[in-house]
């Protein structure tokens, strides 16, 4: 049992009953009562001889100061996100205006100038108001749920019989204004997302015009980081609400250091959910329909629309009196708007939206996924698929296979697909998509193929199994001799490589095709995406370079994609790709495939 001598932890600020009473007294009705007080004590002595009523007020003053000793910390905190109100958004603004000044009109990536226009301090600035509204609101319904204590009752009996007329009305909550309210009115039911918009809009349109959003469109660390923060205000609580009542999403969420920060301790922090996990969690992939169901994607498109995901930003733009055009070269879109056009009308979203942030059509899933450092979301459904296929293919190859996941990230594609193939409801929908013959025209004998984790670490990402860290060169090297140099086609081994988002403008298929892999599965999206170089690894002739590359004079619609000109062909798995989940995924389009690229038979 607790000594009753104990002295227990201070009480958080917010939550004390005497001193919430005495914040809501005007400063002048403190000092007078301070003054007063003080000039009792001083003459009581000769004035007052009741011992009791000395002691009393001694006891009252000390309890205060004690008080506010032991809630010091939390009175700099208080103090600190006072001033942080008012300094976050115009600090922002100044950033952004100094950092599109010092780029000469251009942004280019450049920490330098981001870091003496203090752009990156603004916006954790901004973040950190966010959150601490979020969790005083928070700590404001805890303490109007719990129980009163003697104390508390005491202090409100107190009030309402000696204090109350003295004070001023209560501080009204300060809202948005009603042409606010018209331009965003749902989000009058999401305080979190209120409070950003009061604090962001100044900052990215303070005059209300199109001209605004040029000076920061182009950033885009800055972008990304408005986009997060704006879809993190909107669905949050939705994500800490389906990973409380769903433990099985968090088998695929690992904690990796993405861009510098933790996601596992992100997750925990901005969501109010632990990021641990227990071992049989982490064992097997979620079902779609949870996914689906505790993420709210049902109803979402399961086929790719590129165009589709850009609608809402036209639509933004035909209301300005402008249009969207596309960038020569490329399948990115761009905002043609009048520079003078009055934003006014326009909510966050819609400003985040035209600006290229794509926030729209979005929902919970998007949020998780860029909050854990997700590119793609594993699911039992998937991952037996992927298994089968992989069975399918080393037994027809009728030799032992050899799978490597390159680039493997934390690992958990690897243990997945090895869990999956030691199932023998597997291993039967293998054998029996194969049928009863194989090449020699002998019956099949299942084979299990060996599957490697490879990862060079230059990401930092934390291994949650084990990942030999080996280049892409070095991982090739490695498990392409075993294939190679054998006569005997019999004695050889096939050599099947897995790559999950390559990352953008980045080819390795060149030297997977040229380091002896019999078949190369790329997973992610492709031709027009974020995976891979989109003409050397997928042949979209838009994103050719002509410049400097003889293969490219002469004539144009001649030139073959360079997995072509290698002798490889390339089979699109669509009925993989229609069980993916990706990170980019829209209620309007899904953005991931799962594609193979093979040698052509001899």
């Amino acid at each position: 049992m607790k000594d009753r001598d104990t002295p227990g932890p201070p009480r958080p600020l917010s939550t004390s009953p005497l001193l919430s009473k005495l914040h809501q007294l005007s400063p002048s009705f403190l000092r007078c009562c301070f003054f007063s007080s003080s000039s009792s004590l001083l003459t009581s002595r000769s004035v007052v001889r009741d011992t009791q009523y000395h002691q009393h007020t001694i006891l009252t003053y000390s309890y205060i100061l004690l008080h506010i000793h032991d809630n010091a910390p939390a009175m700099i905190t208080f103090l600190a996100s006072k001033t942080n109100k008012y300094v976050a958004g115009p600090l922002l603004s100044v950033g952004l205006s100094l950092r599109f000044i010092l780029g000469g009109g251009v942004i280019r990536p450049n920490r330098f100038l981001d870091a003496i226009s203090f752009v990156p301090w603004a916006q954790r600035l901004v973040s950190i108001q966010i959150q601490d509204e979020f969790l005083r609101r928070q700590s404001v319904a805890k303490a109007k749920a719990r129980e009163p204590s003697t104390f508390d009752k005491f202090v409100d009996q107190v009030w309402d019989r000696y204090l109350e007329r003295v004070a001023p009305p209560p501080q009204q909550q300060h809202t948005l204004s009603s042409a606010a309210r018209k331009r965003s009115p749902g989000n009058h039911n999401n305080p979190r997302l209120e409070d950003l918009e009061k604090c962001l809009r100044p900052a990215l349109i303070p005059n209300e015009r199109w001209v605004d959003v040029t000076r920061w469109m182009f950033n885009f660390s800055f972008l990304k980081w408005a986009r997060l923060e704006y879809l993190s205000c909107k669905y949050g609580e939705d994500v800490t609400e389906a990973l409380a009542k769903n433990h099985m999403l968090r088998a695929v969420i690992s904690p990796s250091k993405v861009g510098g920060e933790n996601a596992g301790e992100v997750l925990g922090m901005i969501f109010g959910g632990p990021s641990a996990e227990s071992d049989i969690m982490r064992r097997v992939p979620p079902p779609m329909s949870l996914v689906r169901k505790a993420l709210k994607i049902e109803g979402w498109s399961r086929e790719k629309n590129t165009d589709a995901v850009c609608d809402r930003m036209k639509e933004i733009a035909h209301k300005l009196g402008g249009t969207v055009i596309q960038i020569p070269g490329s399948d990115a879109l761009y905002p043609d708007i009048p520079i003078d056009a009055d934003l006014s009308s326009l909510n966050l979203e819609e400003i985040i939206e035209l600006a290229g942030g794509h926030v729209a059509n979005l929902g919970p899933f998007n949020v998780l996924c860029e909050r854990a450092g997700l590119y793609e979301f594993w699911t039992h459904e998937y991952c037996s698929a992927l298994a089968s296929y992989l069975l399918m293919r080393a037994t027809g190859f009728g030799g032992d296979t050899v799978v490597v996941d390159i680039g493997a990230g934390d690992g958990m594609l690897t243990h997945f697909l090895r869990s999956a193939l030691s199932d023998d409801k597997i291993q039967s929908r293998g054998g029996l998509r194969l049928g009863s013959r194989g090449r020699d025209d002998k019956p099949h004998k299942l084979r299990i193929p060996d599957i490697f984790a490879t990862d060079d670490g230059s990401w930092s990402i934390v291994q949650r199994e084990v990942v030999e860290k080996l280049s892409l060169e070095e991982a090739m090297a490695k498990y392409s001799g075993a294939t190679s140099g054998i006569s005997d086609q019999s004695q050889r081994k096939q050599l099947i490589i897995i790559c999950s988002w390559m990352p953008m403008g980045e080819d390795w298929t060149a030297a997977m095709r040229s380091g002896g892999a019999d078949e190369i599965i790329l997973i992610g999206e492709a031709d027009n995406g974020n995976c891979g170089h989109n003409w050397k690894t997928w042949g979209n002739p838009k994103f050719r370079d002509d410049e400097g590359d003889p293969a490219c004079e002469g004539n144009q619609s001649s030139i073959e994609a360079p997995y072509v000109t290698d002798g490889w062909v390339r089979q699109d798995l669509d009925e993989l790709s229609m069980l993916q989940y990706s990170r980019f995924d829209s209620k309007r389009s899904r953005n991931s495939m799962t594609v193979s690229f093979r040698r052509k038979k001899p």
